[in-house]
C-alpha cells in the first residue's frame, strides 16, 4: 500500500515510466521470490518536485548570501563558493576582504578547465609515473611496430586472431561463425550470450571490475576495453590480432573498402 502520493512500496514498483526501471526490476525479483531488501521507492513525479523544490530553496538562500557577499546573483556566482564558505559569507572575521575577487578567479579556473579533455583512464607507469591514454602507444609501440595499431586496458587474458565484427548499437543481431573478435562502444552484460560465438571483445568504454569484463574473464574470452576510436578505425572484416594481456590490438590485414560497406 502506498504511504504517500509519490512514495510506493517496492512491491508496488511495476510500471517503469512511473518508477523507473531499477525500481521496477527489484520489484519483478521480489515477485520472483528472491531475497530483496524491504523498502520504498519514489515516483519519478515526486522526486523531479523533491529536487525542483530544493533547488528552489537552495536558490533563494543564494540570493540572500549573495547580497551579503555583495556578489553577483544574475550570474550564480554564489555557486563558485564552496559549501564550507558559505556561513563564511556572515562573519566578516573570517571573509576575505572581497568574494568578488574569490568568485572571478574561480570561474576564470573554471572556464579554463573546461577546455580539458578528461581522459576515461588513468594508469601507472613503470616508473610511477601517471599515464593516460596518449601514453598509451608509445608504452606499447614495441609490440606491434610497422603495422596499424590500438592500445587500450587489457582486462581478459590471451591472444587471439580473427576477423572484426562492429556492432554499434544493442538492437543488432550480429551474424557470426566462430571466427570474429566483437567491437562495441561499451562492454554491456546484455551482450554475453554472444561469449560463446566469439574469439575476442574489444569495446571503447569498460573496466578491470566493469560486469561485461569479469563475465570475459570467466569464459576465457580474450578482450580489450577504452580503446580510442575503435568503432570508426576498425572495419568489418578486419583481421586483427588481440592480445588481452598488454591491451593491444594489431591490425594484420585490412578489409577492402566495399567488402566493409557490404557486411556493415
Amino acid at each position: 500500500m502506498s504511504v504517500h502520493a509519490g512514495v510506493l512500496d517496492l512491491r508496488e514498483a511495476v510500471d517503469v515510466s512511473l518508477c523507473g526501471g531499477k525500481a521496477a526490476k527489484l520489484a519483478q525479483l521480489l515477485r520472483a521470490g528472491y531475497r530483496v531488501p524491504q523498502g520504498f521507492c519514489l515516483t519519478m513525479e515526486f522526486y523531479r518536485a523533491c529536487l525542483e523544490g530544493l533547488s528552489a530553496q537552495l536558490e533563494r538562500t543564494a540570493r540572500q548570501m549573495a547580497s551579503e557577499a555583495e556578489i553577483g546573483h544574475q550570474d550564480r556566482d554564489i555557486f563558485m563558493l564552496t559549501w564550507n564558505e558559505l556561513p563564511m559569507i556572515l562573519d566578516e572575521a573570517k571573509a576575505p576582504s572581497d568574494w568578488r575577487m574569490v568568485v572571478q578567479a574561480r570561474r576564470h579556473e573554471r572556464e579554463r578547465n573546461a577546455e580539458y579533455k578528461a581522459p576515461d583512464l588513468l594508469r601507472e607507469g613503470r616508473a610511477g609515473e601517471v599515464l593516460t591514454e596518449e601514453d598509451h602507444a608509445e608504452d606499447h609501440g614495441e609490440h606491434c611496430s610497422g603495422k596499424v595499431s590500438l592500445y587500450g586496458l587489457g582486462v581478459s587474458s590471451g591472444t587471439v586472431t580473427g576477423k572484426i565484427k562492429v556492432v554499434r548499437s544493442e538492437r543488432e543481431v550480429p551474424q557470426l561463425d566462430g571466427s570474429e573478435i566483437l567491437v562495441v562502444s561499451v562492454m554491456d552484460p546484455a551482450l554475453t550470450p554472444l561469449f560463446p560465438l566469439l574469439r575476442g571483445m574489444i569495446a571503447e568504454m569498460g573496466g578491470v571490475l566493469s560486469h561485461a569484463s569479469v563475465l570475459a574473464r570467466e569464459y576465457g574470452l580474450p578482450a580489450v576495453v577504452n580503446v580510442q576510436g575503435a568503432t570508426q578505425t576498425l572495419r568489418d572484416g578486419d583481421k586483427v590480432e588481440l592480445n588481452g594481456s598488454t591491451g593491444t590490438i594489431c591490425v594484420l590485414e585490412q578489409a577492402r573498402a566495399e567488402h566493409a560497406v557490404g557486411t556493415g
